[in-house]
Parts: structure tokens; C-alpha cells; sequence
């Protein structure tokens, strides 16, 4: 029997509202197909011409987000492609051009994002293109955000527009924090491991047994033989380690 309070729905039924369109303002360039299919559904998309060329606004949460093709950009070791392909029509410019356009956006936008979008990302692109604008941007450079293609750049659309709406925030954020702290454990662990001279499996012992590095430090060689499968030798040399005066990881 439907409750007073909620008609429609049945007792200890729960309602689900659906999520709404996320408000979308795309500059009239990436208007193209082999892009806004990229999108997928859940967007409500505009069009304008009074945006920065090449850029994505999400004005519900106030985020904006600049779209690079390294293959436009001139350099003396590669020239500016002209052609036409998956990035629409191409338009020359030099870095220093790319880099003041990248000025006035961030400028303009408090929350300013870059994409750029290449089709590899070698020494060249990261020591001399990527490097180069955000150090001509310090002391603030903005966020950057590889891309290969079209694709993966508006893959980044969608997950900035699910992490600054309120309908789904917490779930990225729950993923992310989950990423992150997988990702970090494992790299602690493997610093740790090639510090003490362990192996990962033994370092992650360590942790696992004794719940924090801080406790591990704190451990006699003879606590650590006897809690740990390490024989006396390995745990004679843990404690050895975190007996020094300074310990470098």
C-alpha cells in the first residue's frame, strides 16, 4: 500500500530520481561528430562562438576545460600539420601563440583545465611542449591532462562533469580514494623493500603484522623473528635499520 507521506510508492520502497543532464557549453569548433559522439549521452550540450577557441564549460559546477592538439602546434623539429582528420580543421601555431592563448583562459576561468590531446607523448612532447608551457605559466600552471585522441579527451569530460556534480561526486571520490591509496601502499612498499634490502612480499609483511611503519621502527629484532615468518638474520637487520640516526628511504 503506497504511504501518504510519498504517493506512488510502496511500503519500504525507495524512490530513484533520475540523474539530470549535465549543462554543457562546447565552442562551435569541436561541433564535429567524431567529438560530441565521444560524449555519450547525460550531457545537455550548447553551442557558442563567444568561447575561448576549443574549449569545454561546465558552468553548473564552474570548471573549464582547454583542449590542445600537439599536432598543431609548431616547433623547429615539427612543423604545424594542416590537414584534416580526427581534430577538425588544423590551426598553426607557434608555441608561444599556444602558451598566450592558455594565458588569457586561465584569466578568464577560475577553475581552468588543459587537455592536451597527442598521438605520443615521448621526450619531445613531455620535456619540451608540456615542460615548457607550464613553466612559462608558474607560478599557478594549470592541471594537465594527456589525451590520445578525441576520445579519451572527452573521457576526461566526463569524469571532471561526474566529480563536480552533486548526483555523483561521492562516487568518483570513493574510487579515486580508493586508486590512490592502492597506488601509493604499493610504491611505499616497494621504497620500503629496496631500502631495508627485502623483498615487496617481505616489506608487505611488515606492514600487514605490525600496522604502521611507526610500529615496525619501534619493534625489537627479536619481536619482528617472532611475529614475522623473517628469519633472525632479516629481522636483526629491519631493526638494524631503523636504529640508524638517519634513515633515508
Amino acid at each position: 500500500m503506497a504511504s501518504a507521506a510519498e504517493p506512488g510508492l510502496w511500503a519500504g520502497e525507495v524512490e530513484h530520481r533520475p540523474i539530470q543532464a549535465t549543462p554543457v557549453i562546447l565552442h562551435c569548433d569541436l561541433q564535429r561528430p567524431d567529438f560530441t559522439d565521444y560524449l555519450g549521452s547525460g550531457f545537455k550540450i550548447r553551442v557558442s562562438k563567444c568561447t575561448p577557441r576549443d574549449s569545454v564549460i561546465l558552468p553548473t559546477c564552474g570548471v573549464a576545460v582547454l583542449i590542445i592538439y600537439l599536432s598543431r602546434i609548431s616547433t623547429p623539429s615539427a612543423p604545424a600539420s594542416t590537414s584534416s582528420g580526427e581534430e577538425g580543421a588544423a590551426v598553426k601555431e607557434s608555441l608561444e601563440e599556444v602558451i598566450e592563448r592558455i594565458k588569457a583562459f586561465t584569466s578568464q576561468h577560475k577553475v581552468g583545465i588543459l587537455v592536451l590531446v597527442g598521438s605520443v607523448f615521448g621526450e619531445e612532447e613531455v620535456g619540451g611542449v608540456i615542460a615548457t608551457i607550464q613553466r612559462k605559466l608558474l607560478p599557478r600552471p594549470p592541471p594537465v591532462l594527456p589525451a590520445h585522441g578525441d576520445a579519451q579527451a572527452a573521457a576526461h569530460i566526463q569524469t571532471l562533469a561526474k566529480a563536480t556534480q552533486p548526483d555523483t561526486r561521492r562516487v568518483v571520490q570513493e574510487r579515486m580514494e580508493g586508486i590512490l591509496q592502492e597506488a601509493t601502499s604499493q610504491d611505499f612498499g616497494v621504497i620500503l623493500a629496496r631500502s631495508m634490502g627485502l623483498s615487496l612480499h617481505q616489506a608487505s609483511v611488515l606492514l600487514d603484522t605490525f600496522g604502521s611503519l611507526g610500529a615496525v621502527a619501534q619493534a625489537s629484532a627479536v619481536e619482528i623473528h617472532r611475529r614475522t615468518p623473517l628469519d633472525a638474520a632479516t629481522a636483526a637487520s629491519v631493526a638494524a635499520f631503523f636504529a640508524r640516526d638517519t634513515v633515508t628511504l
